[in-house]
């Protein structure tokens, strides 16, 4: 794969102000001689300033519409990115996709949103951004939309769109049963292999995040012994099972949404480490992290992002900053795709089979 050279020479910057004084980050990406993608990466700055401006307007609009927005747009990013690296593949249509694949399927929003950032930027910044760069960008806008904080971090243009899905991947997904263990060799995975960040990085997702009560169903109606265990406020137990009853199909358990964080729906703040702390978080994954038993970088971490509003954002941001240079495509292995549910060149139906296939160009 081809180096990210313009990403790599870009130096991050991370800005956390309050939202009365927010600092606007612009960083031009790209340098003299590093080849054929500086012509696409190195975006003028009027170019890019509309780009933002297109985004962070329709971004801001579906977050009023629909505060659960954010969360599912920030969503959208991490799953795109730790599947195959942040090349768009997420975005794709068609009975192969990722969509469709174990850890997303029917938990996957925003992709109108998307599609509607892709037409606006098309039509009024005379620009083709490829769908993966939209992406980046509007987590990073959802991301402001709550936050009572300015957070903001760096996004470089350049990458560059997958032509074809990689459902097979979908198993390097965080799970909601994974161990600490895994959690950290999955983030590593992706480059981001400092422990605040990864904490960070969840944190984050999670304190505007939702779940489904077929994740937590089973825990919650098991023996005494094991349910106080695992959830140590009793009164939290009994608001899941109000939510989550014990009669559900699964189907009806996985139509129910419960919050990952239980102090502060829908703003970006340190809302799921209290959660954490007070014992109330739903979900396996979740618990283990702050399992006093984890190692001390670990535990460090936790405490850091519980104590610190303003070394938790920051964290955060670098961490964003990491995940989203992960296994970049050049512009050998990808395309700007003009549509982001399909790669370029794509065809449906034929050969009988009735579905979806894809013709590469």
């Amino acid at each position: 794969m081809e180096p990210f050279g313009a990403w790599k020479q870009a130096q991050a910057m991370v800005r956390v102000t309050a939202l009365a004084s927010a600092v606007f980050v612009m960083l031009l990406v790209g340098a003299p001689g590093s080849g054929e993608r500086n012509d696409y990466s190195s975006v003028s700055e009027a170019h890019r300033g509309c780009v933002e401006d297109a985004v962070d307007s329709i971004v801001r609009d579906a977050v009023r519409t629909q505060k659960r927005m954010a969360a599912s747009l920030l969503r959208l990013h991490f799953h795109d990115c730790f599947v195959h690296g942040c090349d768009g593949s997420v975005l794709l249509d068609g009975n192969n996709s990722e969509k469709l694949a174990p850890g997303n399927n029917n938990s996957l929003r925003g992709f109108e949103v998307v599609d509607a950032l892709k037409e606006s930027i098309t039509s009024k910044c005379d620009i083709q951004i490829s769908c993966a760069d939209i992406l980046a960008l509007a987590a990073r806008s959802a991301v402001q939309s709550v936050s009572a904080s300015h957070v903001t971090w760096s996004v470089p243009f350049g990458r560059y769109d997958s032509k074809s899905p990689y459902s097979n991947l979908t198993k390097d997904l965080p799970g909601t049963e994974d161990t600490m263990d895994i959690i950290l060799k999955k983030f590593a995975a992706q480059g981001i292999s400092d422990p605040k960040q990864v904490i960070a990085l969840i944190g984050g997702g999670h304190t505007i995040g939702r779940t489904h009560c077929s994740f937590s169903r089973r825990r919650l109606y098991g023996n005494l012994t094991s349910i106080s265990a695992l959830y140590s406020d009793p009164q939290y137990v009994t608001y899941l099972r109000q939510e989550c009853p014990k009669l559900q199909t699964d189907e009806q358990a996985s139509a129910i949404e419960i919050d990952l964080d239980n102090t502060s729906r829908d703003s970006f703040d340190l809302g799921f480490f209290r959660s954490l702390r007070e014992g109330r978080v739903a979900i396996r994954s979740d618990m283990v992290i702050g399992d006093p038993a984890n190692s001390p970088d670990v535990r460090a971490a936790v405490t850091l992002c519980t104590d610190d509003a303003y070394a938790f954002y920051n964290t955060f941001a670098s961490g964003m900053e990491v995940m989203g240079s992960a296994h970049i495509l050049g512009r050998e292995e990808g395309e700007i795709r003009t549509n982001c549910r399909r790669p370029n060149g794509y065809s449906s139906g034929g050969g009988g089979g009735g579905g979806q296939h894809y013709a590469m160009p």
